[in-house]
């Protein structure tokens, strides 16, 4: 009994590709026992002359784990699928994802059957998308299916012009809350809407450059001075939603309530905001001699003891610290040498 599978390769390379050929839905590949009669052949339905160089012939299970999708090769492309009113064409160093207009639940999804990557759900919190948007759909979202089709979407910029070899947009998805565990997971698929014409789907296009997938301590860094809620205060236009890692490098302000995994502010930058914030808080600052510095609470609520438990300060006798006075009543602080005699004991 004979059993084969055909699949598409690209033609005339300058580089090696990876293709993944899914022999599980052959009956006569599952028989038990070993197979010693394999065949690979190269072919069109005419004969055309050249040379085809072999780099590595593997065997392997059909699921791989991996963490992200970059689309160098064939590889990637293959363990994809669209569906509802969507298709999926592969090209070197991107994947085209086309709308036809007429489902709003077009889809692309990691495949559940023959050969897909998984990935470690439990640790890798983070997905970020390359992409470029030729299309009046305003929003990505990322559904976990494993635990009930959990939404995250994204806003993103419409109508980029139609060249997959230009600027690219990154979508960050934080999807620690969206019910992502396990270790083998691969029950995922994106989701494009317009949010403006009722989450319809509109008819255009992405080129979708990578896919890839990391854990939520990467932090996300701020590129100038300006309001959270601005995207354009963030790398890649992307404002940290729930319980992400964030690096403030500029002086940021912020009017809504915030629930980040870390925040870390580097020395002589700042964060200011006028509602609650949860969260751990590193606050650096460099200090460049062995002078007396002025140091206040970076935070409401923190005591005296508190900041001297969590912090290093330059002590003088004993355990002595220096504290200068302020004068309430001007809301001015008192500058200058410190007095020896200006002190509070802990």
């Amino acid at each position: 009994m004979y059993g084969y599978k055909t699949i598409d390769i690209s033609t005339n390379d300058t580089d090696f590709k990876t293709y993944y050929v899914n022999m599980g839905s052959l009956s006569a590949w599952n028989t038990s026992g070993s197979k010693d009669h394999i065949t690979i052949q190269i072919g069109t339905n005419t004969t055309n002359a050249g040379t085809t160089i072999f780099d590595d012939v593997r065997f392997l299970s059909s699921a791989k784990d991996i963490a992200q999708l970059t689309f160098d090769g064939d590889a990637d492309y293959q363990t994809l699928s669209a569906a509802n009113g969507s298709s999926l064409t592969n090209n070197d160093g991107y994947a085209t994802w086309t709308f036809d207009g007429t489902n709003n639940n077009a889809k692309l999804e990691m495949k559940t059957s023959g050969f897909y990557y998984t990935v470690d759900a439990d640790t890798h919190k983070l997905v970020t998308v390359e992409l470029i948007n030729v299309s009046a759909n305003d929003q990505l979202a990322f559904v976990s299916t494993s635990s009930g089709q959990e939404f995250t979407p994204i806003s993103m910029n419409i109508n980029d012009a139609d060249n997959p070899t230009g600027t690219s947009q990154s979508i960050i998805f934080n999807i620690e809350k969206d019910g992502w565990s396990g270790a083998t997971n691969n029950s995922w698929f994106l989701r494009a809407r317009n949010s403006s014409n009722s989450n319809a789907v509109e008819a255009g296009k992405i080129y979708v450059k990578s896919i890839v997938f990391s854990d939520n301590t990467t932090p996300i860094e701020t590129i100038t001075d300006g309001d959270w809620a601005n995207s354009a205060t963030w790398y890649g236009g992307v404002i940290p939603s729930f319980k992400q890692t964030v690096k403030i490098n500029h002086q940021v302000s912020a009017s809504s309530y915030l629930n980040m995994r870390s925040m870390t502010i580097v020395s002589g930058k700042s964060f200011m905001t006028n509602q609650s914030f949860s969260g751990d808080v590193t606050y650096n600052r460099n200090l460049g001699t062995n002078n007396w510095y002025l140091v206040s609470s970076p935070v409401a609520g923190e005591d005296m003891t508190d900041m001297r438990t969590n912090n290093s300060f330059a002590s003088g006798t004993g355990s002595n610290i220096g504290l200068p006075p302020i004068i309430r009543a001007k809301q001015e602080l008192l500058l200058g040498v410190i007095s020896p005699h200006l002190h509070l004991t802990l």
